[in-house]
């Protein structure tokens, strides 16, 4: 049989198109021995049948597209038949599993057949998973006469299950995981819950993001034998029952089909389905006033803090609701949250995650928690997706088309990264759960692997939602391979190419191609975007811009005087003041961003010349309507000219603003240089090492 690395590199292979070995060893941390072990495997268990094998070239992995396209679909069906064997973290799944959808005690022997491992291996595991648990209010007991059971507080054992049903489901092979316990270690089959839950969508017209949809399927599977024979204490969530809501009608549906009767778990699954269906901010709820306030609170605070204002504004709004909405009883109930793209996106969108962050402050005081990084990290994104602009027509040779079941916001993201490295393509968005038309389209773009690509009959490439630089050179490569000719290249390049083809084998042409369109066309573009650096607040104030204990006599009169050094010294026009004057008239007084701080800014077309933030002290504290934030003692001005440049800035600004050493450097200057000094010492301290 085959092993479980071997089908992750075989993901690899025939989905992300990676065929570079020293990329593929460096991923998995393999020795060129151990990955030559496992090609052997593939060709062993798996091509021998089809009488041909992976050939190992030099530095490339060499698959002709009759056998690629066999792996692919061996691959699929795996998910129907088991045909591989567990690597440790599978076998801790199972186990995990087993014990948590079982109510009798099990044996250690129960175990080894399950997973078919010694039992030594099986044992080993059973004692980390019983560390692991042991810290998160429920654990996994042993009696010598019995066996294995677990035990503890019933909410954290569904929490366990779910989060360790969902992190298993963004794994490559995951999925054909969980279907292999279920086919063989559950009572009901998949298909019943999922015509349930099918039905059941269709009579209530709940709307699911794809990925929630299918973890939702396998949880509800997986917990039903438990909401059949476990309470739970919810009186929490009995308070704030819709009973007319969809959400809760299409509870009971589930509930009546699966003979749930107990009504604890009744509201447990429709607190559980508000916090996984997509809002809609057009349908009359009971909570919709309450979720499109803290919809237009929280877009009124990021611009606020971020020195932009949204053009779309509804547009954005409407798309935020579909997130805010299960967001809210998510963080409400406490459910789990898992955001595997978390990590990339601090990474990759550092400034605005920490804008982000800095506007959900607020919507602190109403969960009375923290808000989890994986929920900041998914508003990341559709922030971020909110700053794009619309891309300027152009005439494109090639269509490509984004399937992207990760949501909205992730699938903006795809488009725009993918316009920015192929800027002759066109590239279109299609709904996971739709028809797919795949007319005129000449390759299908996908972050997750499904069965469906294999029917489209066009080439595919799977892709990571968020890209470093370095994954995209990768997909420029895989692109041009894939499309197999030079339509999307320089004209010029494309007269060299066609010479060095009569020279060169087949081999080498491919690489010299592959290597010549990175460098030649799209090397310096990613760098440049990637590596941008945007000024921070030292680069764009100046002790001209630095006014000390103006006097005011309102609000108003406070921010044209805050903010005339911007006039002065020709960084904006007058009208642009005026409009900052408008804005805060229209929106109220978001200005206030914090407790004592006034951030006015404008539209950048109302006049503004050039980046640049003012800084003011006011001598008597100023009331500007806020009830939270007031008086304001400090107002930041800001000139903007578009929706990116000064983000890196508004973030620095943002974390100033949180550290009580600055607003004291504020309070008791003299002279502007000394807040000019604090700002510089900060950035060295935490930007320049």
């Amino acid at each position: 049989m085959i092993d479980e690395r071997s089908i992750t590199i075989l993901h690899d292979l025939v989905f992300r198109k990676e065929r570079d070995i020293c990329r593929i060893r460096e991923k998995y941390n393999l020795s060129y021995r151990q990955f030559s072990y496992s090609i052997q495997k593939i060709n062993n268990y798996v091509l021998n049948q089809a009488q041909t094998e992976i050939v190992l070239d030099d530095k490339e992995v060499l698959i002709n597209k009759k056998d690629e396209r066999f792996l692919q679909e061996y691959l699929i069906s795996l998910e129907k038949r088991r045909d591989s064997y567990l690597d440790k973290s599978g076998r801790k799944l199972f186990i995990l599993l087993k014990l948590v959808c079982s109510f009798d005690y099990l044996s250690l022997d129960e175990f080894v057949y399950m997973v078919r491992a010694s039992k030594s291996t099986v044992l080993n595991d059973v004692k980390e998973l019983r560390k692991e648990c042991g810290t998160k209010k429920f654990q996994i007991r042993y009696s010598r006469e019995k066996g294995y059971y677990v035990t503890g507080n019933e909410l954290a054992i569904r929490s366990q299950l779910m989060q360790s049903v969902i992190h298993c489901l963004y794994e490559d092979n995951g999925e054909m995981l969980i279907q292999e316990y279920i086919q063989w270690e559950t009572k009901q089959t998949l298909a019943e819950s999922e015509k349930i839950i099918a039905d059941g969508i269709s009579n209530f017209a709940i709307q699911f993001v794809e990925n929630k949809r299918k973890e939702f399927i396998y949880c509800f599977h997986l917990l039903s034998e438990r909401f059949l024979k476990m309470s739970i204490n919810n009186g929490k969530q009995m308070e704030t029952i819709d009973y007319e809501s969809k959400e809760y009608l299409f509870s009971c549906y589930l509930s009546e089909q699966k003979g749930i009767k107990n009504k604890k778990n009744i509201t447990y699954i429709y607190t559980w389905m508000l916090g996984l269906s997509t809002g809609n901010a057009d349908e009359n709820t009971r909570d919709q006033p309450m979720i499109n306030q803290l919809v237009h609170r929280l877009i009124h605070r990021f611009e606020s803090l971020a020195g932009v204002k949204f053009m779309e504004r509804q547009t954005i709004a409407k798309r935020l609701y579909e997130h805010l909405r299960p967001a809210y009883y998510r963080l409400l109930y406490q459910l789990p949250i898992i955001n595997p793209l978390k990590d990339k996106i601090k990474e990759e969108y550092a400034k605005m995650y920490s804008l982000v962050e800095e506007a959900l402050q607020p919507l602190h005081s109403v969960f009375t928690h923290e808000i989890p990084e994986d929920e900041i990290a998914y508003l990341t994104v559709h922030f971020a997706a909110s700053m794009y602009k619309q891309k300027e027509q152009r005439v494109c040779r090639k269509k490509g088309l984004i399937i992207c079941p990760s949501g909205v916001g992730t699938s903006i993201i795809v488009k725009r990264e993918l316009e920015e490295l192929f800027p002759d393509m066109e590239f279109l968005l299609q709904d996971y759960q739709k028809n797919i038309c795949t007319k005129d389209i000449q390759i299908v773009f996908s972050t997750s692997v499904s069965s469906r690509l294999l029917t489209l009959n066009k080439p595919f490439l799977i892709l990571s939602p968020i890209m470093n630089a370095k994954e995209k050179y990768q997909v420029i490569s895989k692109v041009y391979d894939l499309l197999n000719e030079e339509e999307l290249a320089d004209p010029t390049l494309k007269k060299v190419m066609l010479t060095v083809k009569k020279h060169v084998t087949s081999n080498q042409y491919r690489l010299i191609k592959n290597e010549l369109y990175q460098k030649e066309k799209h090397l310096s573009k990613i760098v440049g975007e990637e590596g941008m650096s945007y000024p921070l607040l030292s680069e764009i104030t100046s002790e001209s811009l630095i006014k000390l204990n103006i006097e005011a006599v309102n609000w108003e009169d406070a921010v044209r005087k805050a903010t005339q050094p911007l006039v002065d010294h020709d960084k904006v026009s007058p009208h642009y003041i005026d409009d900052m004057i408008k804005t805060a008239k229209e929106s109220g007084p978001y200005i206030v961003i914090t407790r004592h701080v006034a951030l006015p800014h404008a539209r950048p077309e109302a006049g503004a010349k050039e980046i640049a933030i003012s800084i003011s002290t006011l001598k008597t504290p100023i009331t500007f309507g806020n009830k939270e934030n007031d008086p304001v003692m400090y107002i930041f001005g800001l000139s903007a000219l578009d929706n990116q440049t000064h983000i890196t800035a508004m973030a620095e600004l943002a974390e100033l603003l949180d550290q009580p050493t600055f607003y004291k450097t504020l309070k008791q200057a003299r002279h502007p240089r000394e807040i000019i000094d604090y700002i510089k010492k900060y950035e060295r301290e935490c930007y320049k090492g």
